[in-house]
């Protein structure tokens, strides 16, 4: 029995790419539609949405088999796990030092990605969960990631209907974000005051891999006088050292 709220077109897309998943060499529609017990057209149909969206491709012998999509996809999972636990002891640390949550996100599309998380003396209130998501322009995760693009790039990325106003100092222009993140390349470190939440400041600094691409990021969080207040100073210091301790574990080498 099917739980409460199962698609069955999703259910039924999954179903065929678990066929392909098990026969590289490829499948023809006819071969799908008896295994299946589907009409031709129906596997037809979702074939080609598959292939439009680029999870498939059909082959000459006008056989389907699975595209290096997936393969992206795989990577991407297997980085995040490596990423976590390469970090763990950092943030672990970071958390100890600076006696706040820590956080560790990477960017997805035009949001931070939140992968991991380690608690403070005083643990946040806030809703949060592994895989959370929220706007990159006006989180310092975000931000600080955003900092390694082109304008260019940040362009193309960013949607028409991107700034949604959180809170009064939230970023709403394109203009006003470019401006920032000018400052954020300078300094290596990025702060969100009451940005995305007015109670909370966030202080993040950039992770490098071997290539010298920011792939991620850690941050220090917490009510914004104690992270944004007189300390602030020293906890930009700690975040920095602590982000370039990971990069190193993940064999970035720096040139200072």
């Amino acid at each position: 029995m099917k739980r409460k709220g199962f698609v069955y077109s999703v259910g039924k897309a999954f179903a065929i790419i678990e066929m392909l998943t098990k026969s590289p060499a490829g499948l023809t529609i006819s071969y799908i539609s008896s295994e299946l017990e589907w009409s031709k057209s129906t596997v037809h149909r979702f074939l080609s949405t598959l292939l439009e969206l680029g999870y498939v491709r059909q082959k000459e012998d006008n056989s389907y088999c699975l595209s290096l999509k997936f393969l992206a996809i795989s990577n991407s999972i297997i980085n995040s796990l490596e990423l976590r636990d390469i970090a763990k002891p950092f943030l672990q640390r970071l958390a100890k030092e600076a006696g706040t949550d820590v956080h560790l996100a990477t960017l997805e599309g035009f949001d931070a990605v939140f992968v991991d998380r380690v608690d403070g003396d005083v643990p946040l209130t806030t809703n949060f969960h592994i895989g959370r998501r929220a706007p990159a322009y006006c989180t310092a995760v975000g931000k600080v990631m955003l900092a390694q693009m082109s304008d260019e790039e940040l362009e193309r990325r960013a949607p028409s209907n991107a700034f949604k106003p959180f809170t009064q100092n939230t970023i709403t222009s394109l203009v006003e974000l470019k401006k920032q993140l000018t400052i954020i390349r300078r300094q290596e470190f990025a702060i969100d005051n009451s940005e995305h939440n007015v109670e909370i400041g966030c202080i993040a600094s950039g992770i490098k891999d071997f290539q010298g691409k920011t792939v991620a990021a850690v941050s220090v969080s917490g009510p914004v006088e104690k992270v944004l207040g007189e300390s602030s100073s020293d906890l930009v210091l700690i975040v920095k050292k602590c982000a370039k301790h990971i990069s190193s574990n993940l064999g970035y080498v720096s040139n200072d």
